[in-house]
């Protein structure tokens, strides 16, 4: 018994016994399927007749059937015996392939074949229609082809069960206790008032949003630096400046040097054994990637932190805890047709990253919180060079090119550094979107600029609830408030 047809699925083997396999067993499987399945996909008569039989019981009965029923059903008892044997024994062999195959990756694969049949029939219809100059008719086929590609997709992953509180909760707790620092207890405070010691949750993505030179890559080393301390690894890659000025930046964070004075003292032996054990700790806990070149890819991107991730799970039995990537702005896609905008460009870019951490939580392992960077606008710069006395902070709505980003981050935060913090030595962040706290929380901090460190513990900071960066009187009050809240009638003066 065989069959040939046009339409066939384009496995062989065991993989093949495993399409079927799943489709008898897992319903939500089948369900997804069989809009669209013909027992034609399969290219024995065997796996044809085991496909018809089920779908038809379902029709019937409104069931899935068991696999005692399928073998019983009487087109398959009128068989020869012989026929009625392979029947059972590809039965037995597709419920057995399930194992090796499994639904997830089986599913994606199912999903883009599904795709790629509707748009080669659905050519021809197009083709015919535009043959015979009926417009309408073919925009109308090509119309029904991208509702048809929509909706051609196998997602298999379990519904939540409510009933498993107890551990749903435990894990989301077990989240909180192991997020990463941003580098200011004050701030984690305020992020995630339920984490013990950090805020930044792995499989988040947070994105910090600047004017240009406005400290971005200062704050993303300053928070790897704080994270590295704790024995958290650390992936950053980089897109811009020259990798000797980024490892020096790094250098000068944790010596809490200028460049110049690393430059002048590098030779003291004193200063030469505190290199050598800062070097050890990030020989252990942070790789750095530099990729400056025009017209990287985010797949690139997203390969090489695939990559980076898998090799230090082999290496230490688990991959980064936090990836920095500093910024995804430069990046292009393969993707883009030739009509892409910029925006349309930014938003799949940043989009991936998310996706890169989300993906990173799936596989039951810790997972990585992804640290995004992101350039702001033309008025965003104005802001910050203190043009016309403009004292609001920051939000994503200064976003330049789209909004997109920010709207897929879990956290957005602004860095705010008008004229008067350069001169006194403070950085303020704007929690301006949070999916785990209240927002609009203004946190600053001391910093020290000269050595790369936008922020610190010993440092200091206070924080307060306004859309200014006060930056008039802020300097008395990070003193007289430290390591807590201003007042709001202070704040309201």
């Amino acid at each position: 018994m065989s069959s040939e047809t046009e339409v066939a699925l384009p496995f062989n083997g065991d993989k093949l016994r495993a399409v079927l396999g799943h489709s008898l067993l897992n319903d939500k499987f089948y369900a997804q399927v069989a809009p669209q399945a013909k027992p034609t996909w399969f290219p024995t008569s065997y796996h044809q007749t085991i496909f018809r039989v089920k779908s038809e019981f379902v029709a019937r009965y409104k069931r899935s059937p068991t696999i005692a029923e399928i073998q019983n059903d009487p087109s398959i008892m009128v068989l020869p015996p012989e026929d009625r044997r392979r029947v059972g024994e590809e039965i037995s062999a597709a419920v057995a392939a399930t194992q090796t195959f499994g639904l997830d990756a089986l599913s994606a694969e199912m999903t883009k074949w599904m795709k790629a049949v509707i748009i080669w029939q659905s050519t021809d219809q197009i083709k015919r229609a535009y043959t015979r100059r009926d417009i309408d008719e073919a925009g109308r086929f090509a119309e029904e082809m991208v509702e048809k590609i929509k909706k051609a997709r196998v997602d298999t992953r379990p519904s939540v069960n409510w009933r498993d509180w107890r551990n749903m909760l435990t894990q989301r707790q077990a989240d909180y206790d192991n997020a990463l620092t941003f580098g200011c207890t004050l701030f984690d405070r305020l992020l995630l008032s339920a984490g013990k010691g950090g805020s930044l949750v792995r499989g988040d993505t947070t994105l910090l949003l600047a004017a240009t030179g406005g400290g971005k890559t200062s704050v993303s080393f300053t928070i790897a630096a704080a994270n590295m301390v704790r024995q958290h690894s650390v992936l950053i890659i980089t897109h811009e400046q020259t990798e000797p000025e980024l490892w020096q930046k790094m250098l000068c964070i944790l010596m809490r040097l200028s460049a110049e004075e690393l430059m002048n003292a590098w030779q003291n032996p004193e200063v030469a054994e505190k290199l050598d054990m800062w070097s050890e700790w990030l020989s252990r806990y942070v790789e750095f990637v530099h990729m400056p070149e025009v017209g990287v890819t985010v797949e690139e991107v997203v390969a090489t932190v695939r990559r980076k991730n898998e090799e230090r799970r082999v290496a230490t039995g688990k991959g980064f805890s936090l990836v920095i990537d500093d910024y995804p702005g430069c990046l292009t896609t393969n993707a883009a047709g030739k009509v892409w905008a910029k925006r349309e460009i930014q938003d799949y870019v940043y989009d991936q990253m998310v996706q890169l951490a989300v993906e990173s939580v799936k596989d039951g392992t810790d997972g990585f919180h992804m640290l995004v960077t992101i350039q702001g606008t033309r008025e965003a710069s104005k802001i910050a060079s203190g043009e016309n006395r403009n004292t609001r902070i920051l939000t994503k709505n200064d976003v330049a090119e789209s909004f997109g980003p920010a709207k897929r981050a879990t956290n957005v935060i602004t860095i705010n550094r008008p004229p008067e913090g350069v001169d006194a030595g403070w950085v303020s962040f704007h929690i301006d979107k949070s999916r785990s706290s209240s927002t609009n929380w203004v946190v600053t901090c001391r910093s020290a600029y000269q050595w790369g460190l936008t922020h610190a513990e010993d440092l200091g900071a206070t924080c307060y609830r306004s859309q200014s960066t006060m930056a008039d009187r802020i300097e008395g009050l990070l003193d007289k408030y430290r390591n807590q809240a201003i007042p709001q009638h202070e704040v309201q003066r």
